[in-house]
């Protein structure tokens, strides 16, 4: 058997520590196995929150043209499916390079965009999209697990209006697109 590069563990318990959890491990001698054990805090819900498209109650939302970029095939495909069912026509790419050739195709008028992507990354996308004519009018946001100041600052300059931090609710990307259609009605 080989091993790995033993960093699987380390990402899992900080994880698990991002969620004010803890992760135990047993074994019972070499050769015998391991076991691994997640402990999260149980949380209270008062209020319940939208899980799917149909509980979420916004105004009402033009339907849009809508980008997703995320080399995350599945989380992609989870956000097509729900803005899909809102009326959205939705396109998926999974690198900056295909989002890139894709936008130039179809003009979306809202790109949600991954910022860590392999062949090309999101910054580098961003910019290579606002170079161009559909580019300057779509709305370009930034979608990624990385939320700290200097990650906003860099996707700012990059060219992005929206910064959203991983993972995000339904209800906060329906306000989301809700603001965009505010902010189109004053200009």
């Amino acid at each position: 058997m080989q091993g790995g590069l033993g960093i699987g563990l380390n990402i899992v318990k900080h994880l698990v520590g991002m969620h004010k959890g803890r992760i135990e491990v047993a074994s019972e001698g070499l050769g015998k196995g391991s076991c691994f054990r997640v402990v999260l805090p149980l949380v209270s819900v008062r209020a319940k929150v939208p899980a799917t498209a149909s509980e979420v109650t916004t105004a009402p939302v033009l339907p849009r043209r809508i980008l997703i970029v995320d080399d995350n095939e599945d989380a992609a495909n989870m956000m097509a499916m729900l803005l899909g069912k809102l009326g959205h026509e939705v396109l998926v790419a999974h690198n900056g390079e295909q989002a890139v050739e894709m936008g130039g195709r179809t003009e979306p008028n809202v790109v949600l965009m991954d910022l860590g992507m392999p062949v090309m990354d999101g910054y580098n996308a961003c910019q290579m999209m606002r170079r161009t004519p559909w580019g300057e009018r779509a709305v370009i946001v930034a979608l990624s697990g990385w939320g700290q100041p200097e990650d906003r600052i860099k996707t700012q300059g990059a060219g992005f209006d929206e910064h959203l931090v991983k993972p995000i609710t339904a209800a906060t990307l329906l306000a989301m697109l809700a603001s965009l259609e505010e902010r189109r009605q004053r200009n």
